[in-house]
């Protein structure tokens, strides 16, 4: 958590890898790093909040996970051995100005809250949402399914990883 930058990063340790805490907090770590380091794009955003500086926060985001997803993929075999492997779920929020700016992976989840409704901003990469995205399950059988905690994208698992990002502008009271 960064007060100033009003940014937030969750990072969720992967059950079955080794050394799932360690991954997380190095993971979160690096983000705050990467995101203070290019502080300026952060405040010229700020001062000119065009679409050319959007991009160049979006595309920051996406370079703090995927930096924080090679020092975790690095880290892997240096913290849990030869041939270990550990890994993490990201999702970060940084608020500037007006607008919220997301960086996803893996199946936790960012939601907004808007008057009395919620709503799901980020999709789970898992192998049941992926299945019922492509029609091969029911939502039913997506409740019930058996494998519900396999993900199919985390940090530390290969050197990069597929960052879904998005923007949006924040109402009063959101």
């Amino acid at each position: 958590l960064v007060h100033d930058l009003n940014l937030v990063a969750v990072a969720d340790g992967m059950g079955g890898f080794q050394r799932g805490d360690v991954a997380s907090r190095l993971a979160t770590g690096v983000i705050r790093e990467t995101v203070l380091e290019h502080r300026a794009i952060i405040d010229a955003y700020r001062e000119k909040p065009g679409e050319e500086q959007r991009r160049a926060v979006k595309a920051m985001l996406e370079t703090a996970v995927q930096r924080a997803c090679l020092e975790v993929n690095e880290a892997a075999s240096a913290v849990a051995g030869e041939g270990g492997r550990m890994g993490c779920t990201m999702d970060v929020l940084m608020v500037t100005g007006t607008t919220a700016f997301v960086a996803h992976v893996g199946d936790g989840r960012i939601y907004l809250l808007r008057g009395n409704e919620a709503h799901q901003l980020t999709e789970d990469h898992s192998l049941v949402q992926q299945q019922l995205r492509e029609g091969l399950i029911t939502a039913e059988e997506a409740r019930r399914a058996r494998f519900k905690n396999v993900i199919t994208r985390a940090l530390g698992v290969f050197p990069s990883v597929l960052v879904d990002s998005l923007h949006f502008e924040l109402d009063k009271g959101d």
